[in-house]
């Protein structure tokens, strides 16, 4: 049941992963892997010739291979970088394992122990530097992402629960077959562990049919397409990271001092940062400061300070991001990459390089300037 379950899920993935910025080949494999290992172990009532020892290597090969496949997964999912070659040492690796596993097995070869402490020892080595390589990465990166604008808030909390979830199921199964195999001198029992196995079955499946009842993680988010009508349509731009209604607690004595006359004038600073925001290409300037900002708008640099401070969701720093990802869709839409690159479309937006470009786009808009430019 699990095995089907997870086929047809892995299916979904395959179809949606061009789509789907929270889908990658890595993924896919992971499916790939689960679905074809709860098969076997389906079908190995029915294969009683088959030595344990193979069974035993399966369950060992699957254990690395995964956790190669979800570090990978994490990396591209946070970075997006292409196939590199030293990405083949971490699958290169569960086929090391489980060759030392079959020497191990063959008890006539003379240093079987020895192989027996180098095969253990390696799998418990793989299996912790799997689980701390994408621990380390996820704490830095998608772990500690601060929410930001209120209409990528949803989509930034999915993704944390869901990375905390899948990095879960794979320690929890790493270690459980790590002592699975202690306890059984290192051997796979098929007769034995039956209540392991059981388990190990219904949180699998309980995994897949959360990634089928999910279908944001399946089909992914079309925040770029609401995002854009919406702004087509409202007359403050970015409306959802403006705060108007509520009264911020102050509590420094400068702020005080012009509190009252920035709340009263509020809606109009908003609308002049915008109107100078999207109606005059200003943020094109990669160097444009807080204090030039000020200055074209007309306003004391302490009272736009002071709008970002409490009256704004996000610093002015990705405040310029915003307006920039903006800037580069409007011009993506206009037919800008029929006479140049996204090299010069990043430089043309503002931006220092390519890198920093990409990173904004996909981290505001859930998805890359390639995959956008594929919508229009």
């Amino acid at each position: 049941m699990t095995g089907i379950v997870g086929l047809i899920t892995t299916a979904i993935a395959v179809f949606r992963h061009k789509a789907n910025p929270l889908i990658n080949k890595y993924l896919i494999i992971l499916l790939s892997v689960l679905s074809v290992r709860f098969l076997v172990r389906g079908f190995s009532v029915y294969l009683n010739e088959i030595p344990t020892e193979i069974f035993t290597g399966i369950s060992v090969f699957m254990v690395i291979l995964l956790g190669a496949c979800t570090h990978l997964y994490f990396r591209d999912l946070v970075y997006s970088k292409k196939w590199r070659v030293k990405d083949a040492i971490h699958l290169i690796v569960p086929f090391v394992v489980v060759l030392l596993h079959l020497l191990n097995v063959q008890q006539r070869y003379e240093h079987a122990p020895t192989i027996r402490m180098v095969y253990v020892a390696l799998l418990i080595v793989c299996v912790a530097t799997y689980n701390f390589l994408s621990y380390r990465l996820l704490r830095n990166t998608i772990w500690s992402k601060k929410r930001g604008a209120p209409f990528l808030a949803k989509q930034t909390k999915a993704i944390k629960n869901w990375t905390v979830y899948l990095y879960t199921a794979i320690v929890l199964l790493g270690w459980m077959i790590v002592l699975v195999f202690i306890t059984n001198g290192f051997n796979y029992n098929r007769n034995g562990n039956s209540y392991q196995i059981t388990i190990a079955a219904l949180f699998w499946l309980a995994f897949f049919i959360k990634l089928l009842a999910t279908p944001e993680l399946l089909y992914g988010y079309d925040f770029m397409k609401i995002k854009i009508e919406t702004l087509k349509k409202a007359d403050v731009v970015l409306n959802a990271i403006w705060i108007v209604d509520t009264r911020p607690e102050i509590t420094n004595q400068k702020d005080l001092k012009i509190s009252g006359i920035v709340t009263t004038n509020l809606n109009s600073y908003i609308h002049q940062i915008e109107s100078l925001s999207f109606h005059t290409n200003t943020f094109r300037n990669p160097a444009i400061t807080v204090e030039d900002f000020a200055q074209k708008l007309n306003l004391p640099k302490v009272h736009l300070l002071y709008v970002f401070k409490y009256h704004c969701t996000i610093t002015f720093v990705d405040y310029k991001k915003m307006v920039r990802i903006h800037d580069a869709t409007k011009l993506l839409e206009t037919g800008f990459l029929k006479s140049s690159t996204m090299e010069s479309l990043a430089m043309e937006v503002g931006f220092s390089s390519y890198k920093p470009f990409y990173t904004s786009f996909k981290s505001i808009t859930g998805g890359t300037p390639q995959e956008y430019s594929k919508t229009l």
